[in-house]
């Protein structure tokens, strides 16, 4: 199942990688725990982000992986570094 989950992961990170406003995304598993990922997304701005996470686009691979979580998703937002 670990794999199932990391695949709809990437499809998902793929599709972030073709949204305006995207600087870098990368999904990445644990090693000890190979049902275990992370995605660390980098956005332009808020509302680059906000139109991404926001769109039907999006939601469909979320809602996809849903069934496959242990826990919810953990989000958490960062700040700007300049």
């Amino acid at each position: 199942m670990a794999d199932q989950g990391g695949n709809k992961l990437n499809r998902l990170a793929l599709l972030a990688r073709g949204a305006a406003g995207l600087v870098s995304c990368n999904v990445n598993q644990q090693i000890q725990r190979p049902n275990f990922y992370s995605v660390v997304e980098v956005w332009k701005d808020t509302t680059a982000y906000q139109n991404f996470s926001n769109s039907a686009a999006t939601q469909a691979p979320l809602n996809a992986i849903q069934p496959l979580l242990e826990a919810p998703f953990d989000d958490r937002p960062g700040n700007l570094v300049e």
